[in-house]
């Protein structure tokens, strides 16, 4: 498709312009734009035109181009036989620095030149000094000094400037930019230098000073071919077309990076883009250059100067933009048709083949979709229906609801968006916008914040350190001095989350960021100063508007109250505290993110883009309060979760079983998630009507926008055509508008048990709301219905009333059985008693197993315990992102033998604790067990049957036992260390200090 496409509106276009083809030839081509002939072309010869391809690659683009050439010369009466031949010797150029990419090339085209003529190998014969145009790029090199000097003492400057540069000529192929010199002069030096040799030198081995072979003859017929070379090089070309390599600076050698950068300072992002550059330089005035690129150089900044450059200095006849999968390759790309003229008043054709900028299209459904479309300028595709199942056919009708996908743009209308984006798809409304609203960068000020250099180092979950240690709500620098904490915190970007959220990591900033900068500096020796890393300094602890720098699923923009350091993936917006809220509703709107697409439309919405924004004031008091309202309501559901810095108690325990506790939070939240949702539609509303948007886009958003519950719920399209009657609102709200919102019973029993254990630990109390022991060094005191936790120096941190009291050492033990009374199931039990009453236990046992699932039939005891054996721990470390609080000891496969300890509350002692209290009685119990069941074998009345019974439980016994007893070996081993764990240091190392005996993240 591409490669068509390219070359029908290049090569195409320009002969029937300029040839006197018929026109109707254009009918054969499938990807051929129509437009109004230009005027002011020159008439040429059809065996004048020469087409380049200067990165050939195995020829797929000079082949269709020979095959829409063999048509013109037919069409204009010439012979097969002088058709093929003019057009190898005159029309077909190619560059290449892949030999055997090169050598493909030139096989491909004599076949097809072959196709077409079937006696062209006796004619060749004939034609000795017949040679194709595809030229496989030559190194001087390797070119030996006697030639040179020998070039030298002949004062044959113009070869030796052609020798000098073409030296590592493959670094740099096609993008050598050269002095042209006349072929004569070059063609004379060359015939002196071949004179200046004896007669016997030619065509023999001669051996140079070091005894290096040398053949003159080779070496002349390398010259010869640089010079053909670099009249290829400097040569213009009625068209050029080609898919050049894409290569980004990074993976440049150093010679072609300081080349690039020499020569192509406006395109040196990437490969790509220097070929843009380059290819224009290729093609004569008024002519045409075809390409396939990545479409970066459509909006990102780094490529502004060269986008403005074709805007101003070339015309756009034509521009596809292509989804992800085109071409077979994972990322966006975009082929575009552009004559070497200054812009007219003439409006380009643009098309767009997707929807969203990572939907993956097929390519030739992408090719119908454009056949279909660029005869038809209101056809529409509802992109969001495709399926690459699913054949496009050429018989679809356009959908009303669907997308255009053609369009008519002037060039000199990109001008009008800061940083002349190729946003052919903007309305005339939204360009106004640009030109006349302030930019959010006059405003306010973006920033992004610190690197530190060494995130495994100085960053941290905000559960993995000691409390005490963390300086929450600090205003500014001076005040986070003062505090003497170490831990702050850090925003670090995060999930797509609107309002509030993502408020999870710490930095180390002790002592104002000192370990960090000194890390800097010895990591960047020739800084003088650490600011160029650790960035806006003056900004930190301030209050923020930050957002998500991965934008495939929207813009997600979110208020940061002060207390809080930033990166640079977490980037920041800072404006007067009165226009804050307003503008963060602003920024969640619809139109913000159509903006930003304008401004970015890759995945990505970086700080460049952001300041480029229009900025809007909403003078409307009902707008301020439901952004107010949507920053509660996702922080009331961020802070319900324990992973939340601010959780107080989990929801679930306030009511008279779990069951009915479920239902409330079900309803509670439901009702929120409706709220939220109708707040952001009249968000919507209240800005489309207070700026005359309505042409541009409506209210309406996706239920999958509402950034809450990712977790605890799912929408499930429902069927509304029946009339119900519902209990609450919201859910006649959800089913008028097709659907459900069915909550993840699991995932919030999950919860609860997770709750409970904590609870059973210490961290946690049911009579008491927030953190309790979260301080490696707290001491628990335990008294009836009460506990008290201390600092090392007595001092009084938590004094807790309650009936449940947590575990004496933060040990739970979790058995096949009830083998301990402290056993996880046993307390768990307890802790439901207390919560919802005695007589409520069975059912709420019952309401947990059901929710993990009664596959076997089991009891609900046997489900609980199973669960806690088999998979508590693995949806504890996806909770935690593999930063476990409570680890796992784990004897192996078997599960022979599993206990969890807290790890804000484990001492050197604690696993010599678990071997004496739990691990060698168990093995003991095991043991016993054994023999009891052995001396049954013994009993003379027992069945075969029986037999059989009791040896498979031997053997279960015996290999669980095998798995115990090298089990008891390594945390002996760990047990007489006494390990120390330093809970700054992070999860990841205290994990591996224990490893051994620890189940494995």
């Amino acid at each position: 498709m591409e490669i068509k496409y390219m070359v029908e509106n290049s090569l195409g276009k320009l002969a029937l312009e300029s040839t006197g083809i018929n026109d109707n030839l254009k009918n054969n081509w499938k990807y051929y734009i129509d437009s109004e002939k230009e005027e002011n072309l020159e008439k040429i010869k059809i065996e004048d035109i020469k087409i380049l391809d200067p990165a050939m690659g195995s020829g797929h683009i000079l082949v269709y181009a020979f095959d829409l050439l063999f048509e013109m010369y037919e069409n204009l009466g010439w012979s097969t036989k002088e058709s093929v031949l003019s057009i190898l010797k005159n029309n077909l150029y190619g560059l290449e620095i892949d030999e055997r990419a090169g050598q493909l090339a030139s096989f491909a085209l004599i076949m097809k030149a072959r196709e077409k003529f079937s006696r062209l190998f006796l004619v060749l014969k004939r034609e000795e000094d017949f040679k194709l145009n595809t030229l496989i790029m030559e190194e001087s090199d390797s070119l030996s000094e006697r030639i040179r000097n020998k070039i030298k003492a002949n004062n044959l400057n113009n070869l030796n400037k052609i020798i000098q540069e073409f030296e590592d000529a493959k670094e740099y192929g096609s993008i050598l930019k050269l002095e042209s010199i006349d072929k004569e002069i070059l063609e004379k030096e060359f015939y002196i230098l071949k004179e200046s040799f004896n007669n016997n030198e030619q065509g023999t081995l001669i051996f140079n000073e070091d005894e290096m072979i040398i053949d003159i003859n080779e070496e002349l017929e390398l010259i010869e071919s640089l010079i053909k070379q670099h009249i290829t090089l400097v040569n213009q070309y009625e068209t050029v077309v080609t898919n050049p390599p894409y290569m980004g600076g990074k993976g440049f050698s150093t010679k072609l990076k300081t080349y690039v950068e020499n020569n192509y300072k406006d395109s040196k992002s990437d490969l790509f883009a220097v070929f843009i550059e380059r290819c224009n330089e290729f093609t004569k005035k008024n002519y045409y250059t075809s390409m396939i690129t990545m479409q970066s150089w459509m909006f990102l900044s780094s490529f502004e100067t060269l986008r403005k450059n074709i805007i101003e200095k070339t015309e756009i006849k034509s521009l596809l933009q292509l989804g992800y999968g085109v071409i077979g390759i994972a990322f966006g790309t975009t082929a575009f048709n552009l004559k070497k003229s200054l812009p007219t008043e003439n409006k380009g054709s643009y098309f767009r083949m997707f929807d969203k900028i990572a939907q993956n299209i097929q390519t030739e459904d992408c090719a119908t979709l454009f056949r279909i479309a660029k005869n038809n300028d209101n056809f529409r595709y509802k992109f969001d229906e495709y399926s690459s199942e699913n054949k496009i056919s050429e018989n679809i009708e356009s959908n009303e609801k669907g997308n255009l996908i053609k369009f008519q743009a002037k060039q000199k209308d990109f001008e009008k968006i800061p940083g002349s984006p190729i946003a052919y798809w903007v309305s005339d409304k939204i360009r106004e916008i640009f030109e006349k609203n302030q930019k959010l960068g006059e405003i306010g000020e973006a920033k992004q914040g610190l690197a530190t250099t060494d995130n495994n180092k100085f960053l941290r979950l905000w559960n993995e350190v000691n409390q005490n240690k963390i300086g929450y709500n600090i205003s500014n620098s001076k005040e986070a001095l003062e505090s003497k904490k170490k831990w702050f915190p850090y925003n670090k970007g995060g999930n797509f989350r609107k309002w509030y959220g993502n408020q999870e990591y710490l930095v180390n900033w002790e002592n104002d960021g000192d370990e960090i900068k000194k890390n800097v500096l010895q990591k960047y020796s020739y800084l003088k100063t650490p600011d160029f890393v650790v960035k806006n300094q003056g900004y930190y602890f301030k209050e923020s508007i930050s957002w998500t720098d991965i934008t495939s699923t929207g813009n997600s923009f979110r208020y940061y109250p002060k207390g809080f350091i930033y990166d640079v993936t977490g980037m920041s917006y800072f404006i007067d505290e009165s226009k804050q809220k307003n503008l963060l509703g602003i920024l969640n709107n619809k139109l913000i993110y159509i903006i930003t697409k304008i401004l970015n439309p890759t995945l990505h919405l970086q700080i460049g883009d952001l300041v480029k924004v229009p900025y809007f004031l909403i003078k409307n008091e009902k707008f301020n309060i439901l952004v107010q309202q949507n920053i509660l309501i996702s922080k009331e559901e961020w802070d319900s979760r324990e992973t939340s810095w601010n959780f107080e108690k989990l929801s679930l325990i306030d009511g008279k079983n779990l069951k009915s506790a479920y239902e409330n939070y079900c309803n509670h939240w439901r009702d929120n998630f409706v709220q939220l949702h109708k707040n952001e539609e009249e968000l919507n509303r209240l800005f489309i009507e207070i700026y005359k948007l309505q042409d541009e886009m409506d209210e309406k958003l996706s239920f999958d926008d509402i950034t809450i519950l990712k977790k605890e719920a799912k929408i499930i399209q429902i069927d509304n055509s029946i009339p119900k009657e519902f209990l609450t609102e919201s859910e006649k709200y959800l089913y008028d508008r097709g659907v459900s919102l069915e909550f993840n019973k699991d995932e919030l029993v999950k919860q609860f048990l997770s709750y409970a254990v904590g609870c059973i630990m210490g961290r946690y109390s049911i009579n008491k709301s927030g953190l309790i022991m979260a301080n490696s060094d707290d001491v628990l005191e335990l008294s009836e219905n009460k506990f008290i936790v201390k600092g090392t120096d007595g001092e009084i941190r938590q004094e807790v009333e309650s009936k449940f009291l947590p575990d004496e050492f933060g040990i739970i033990p979790i058995t096949d059985e009830k083998d301990f009374s402290n056993d996880i199931v046993e307390k768990l039990k307890e802790f439901i008693k207390l919560v919802y009453g005695e007589e409520n236990l069975k059912d709420n046992l019952n309401f947990i197993a059901e929710a993990l699932g009664n596959k076997a039939n089991k009891s609900a005891e046997e489900i609980i315990r199973t669960y806690f054996i088999k998979d508590f721990y693995s949806d504890h470390l996806q909770r935690y992102q593999k930063r476990p609080i409570y680890w796992l000891m784990n004897s192996g496969k078997k599960n022979a033998f599993s206990c969890l300890f807290y790890m804000h509350r484990y001492e050197p002692l604690t696993v010599a604790r678990v071997r004496a209290d739990y691990l060698i009685p168990y093995q003991e119990m095991l043991e016993n067990k054994r023999k009891f069941i052995e001396r049954q074998l013994s009993d003379d009345d027992i069945s075969a049957k029986e037999k059989k019974n009791i040896e498979k439980q031997l053997k279960e016994l015996d290999t669980l036992l095998k798995e115990l007893r090298e089990y008891a070996n390594e945390v002996k081993h760990i047990a007489e260390q006494k390990i120390s764990l330093d809970l700054d240091d992070g999860v990841n190392v205290n994990y591996e200090k224990l490893g051994a005996i620890l189940k494995k993240r």
